[in-house]
């Protein structure tokens, strides 16, 4: 089993490099960001060197994170929707090993991705002179969790749905856009007070909000970590924490979305 899975992973990262529509898409944020920099290396001030580092990671990490969803979700779609999964499904190759292999060669090419960011950081901080930070360190990991989380998400939706429709759902069904809902849906009540059916629509928003996945586990603890990339003691624990209820999670999406395949036609 464990030659298959390597296999497999194998085949996806070779997938993954000669994909087109991949690599259009990280030639697009490679674009973007090389326009970024050069024009914070041309307009930025020298003093202002730590926030233009500072908006480059943050930049990068968001784009890892979309590419990272973007490798589940042309991963499975074009091997589960055109049918090519049952030539590895007679190999034979169980179901389980290629769909593990498939969210461990995306969550692979994510922790690369986001080290590369973190290297990044450290070299331009090094350069000029900035003393690094262990807020680079610390948001590459909360980064590394939201974008696995995502991975998962979406991968699962994907098994469900439509590619397309499986994106919108990944959009519009996140937690903030429920919490949000609740809290439009507290004030209505207390400014209409006797309407019967606000108080329901409370109750479903919240439970949808709570069954939903946190994309970014602890984000009220570490907000200011973005703005000072200074880290306390007690906040490195919350990174753990949130490392596995990502593990927790994935393993929920993973077996969901095992189920969903094998109810699959495949044949």
């Amino acid at each position: 089993m464990l030659d298959q899975l390597l296999a497999n992973i194998a085949i996806d990262l070779k997938f993954f490099r000669r994909n087109r529509l991949l690599l259009a898409i990280a030639f697009v944020f490679i674009a973007v960001t090389a326009i970024f920099i050069t024009g914070s290396l041309v307009w930025g001030s020298s003093s202002g060197r730590f926030e233009i580092v500072q908006a480059i990671f943050m930049q990068l990490s968001y784009f890892t994170s979309l590419f990272t969803a973007f490798l589940g979700l042309l991963l499975v779609s074009t091997q589960v929707r055109s049918k090519n999964i049952k030539l590895v499904l007679t190999k034979p190759c169980r179901p389980e090993v290629w769909l593990a292999s498939a969210f461990l060669s995306a969550i692979g090419v994510a922790f690369l991705l986001h080290i590369a960011t973190l290297l990044v950081a450290i070299v331009l901080s090094l350069v000029w002179g900035i003393p690094l930070q262990a807020g680079f360190a610390f948001l590459t990991i909360t980064a590394f969790v939201r974008s696995v989380i995502i991975l998962g998400y979406l991968v699962l939706l994907t098994m469900a749905f439509h590619p397309v429709v499986a994106v919108l759902l990944a959009v519009v069904f996140t937690e903030s856009t429920f919490y949000e809902l609740r809290m439009a849906v507290l004030t209505g009540i207390k400014a209409t007070g006797g309407n019967i059916l606000l108080p329901l629509l409370e109750k479903s928003s919240y439970l949808i909000y709570m069954l939903l996945p946190m994309t970014t586990p602890y984000e009220e603890k570490y907000g200011a970590v973005t703005q000072s990339m200074r880290v306390s003691g007690e906040l490195w624990a919350t990174s753990i924490y949130s490392l596995a209820y990502a593990a927790t999670l994935t393993l929920l999406f993973y077996f969901g979305s095992l189920r969903l395949l094998q109810r699959k036609n495949l044949m």
